[in-house]
């Protein structure tokens, strides 16, 4: 029921690290680490908000609901899946011809289900942490910063085009709509 310790885990030891940090050497060198304050940005930033952002989608579709506005419910809901319908139909269509081309991107494609996406960027921020911060950073450090980088905004990338750009413009025929 409950997410998997590999969730978890990197969230541990991120916080581990920042209580230790700051208790020991107070809030100001704790800021200037560029290593924590990328932690502490992407966990902001890609994970926190994508998961506030979701939950308050599924608020606003409950509210509706409530209220007895049955089309505009089931149109927030179904701007919540739709990054992952549409990228569903692109795997489709193009790896179609292989044999396993389907399988393969079903993987891509699970990621964009709601709350998938904050759930896989707290991996990726657990490889973050793991980055060795030097002066001057090494070619492969740099790489995997890159990498993790490119990895979550392709996963927020269709989020925002998919889904809240959708959701802004229903909310706001709403509020229209409704005075």
């Amino acid at each position: 029921m409950y997410p998997p310790e590999e969730v978890w885990d990197p969230m541990k030891e991120l916080w581990d690290l920042m209580k230790e940090e700051v208790w020991n050497k107070g809030v100001w060198n704790f800021m200037k680490r560029k290593k924590t304050r990328d932690c502490i940005m992407f966990l902001v930033f890609n994970i926190l908000l994508n998961f506030m952002d979701i939950i308050t989608d599924i608020m606003t579709a409950v509210e509706l609901m409530k209220s007895g506005d049955y089309m505009w419910s089931i149109q927030t809901i179904l701007w919540m899946f739709a990054p992952f319908l549409v990228e569903l139909l692109l795997i489709a269509l193009i790896n179609a011809k292989e044999k396993d081309g389907v399988k393969k991107g079903l993987k891509e494609t699970l990621i964009n289900l709601p709350l998938m996406v904050p759930i896989v960027n707290s991996g990726l921020l657990r490889d973050l942490a793991k980055v060795e911060y030097s002066e001057p950073m090494e070619k492969s450090d740099q790489a995997e910063l890159e990498r993790i980088r490119m990895k979550a905004g392709k996963h927020s990338l269709m989020q925002g085009y998919l889904e809240s750009g959708p959701q802004l413009l229903l909310q706001i025929h709403i509020i229209l709509c409704t005075g």
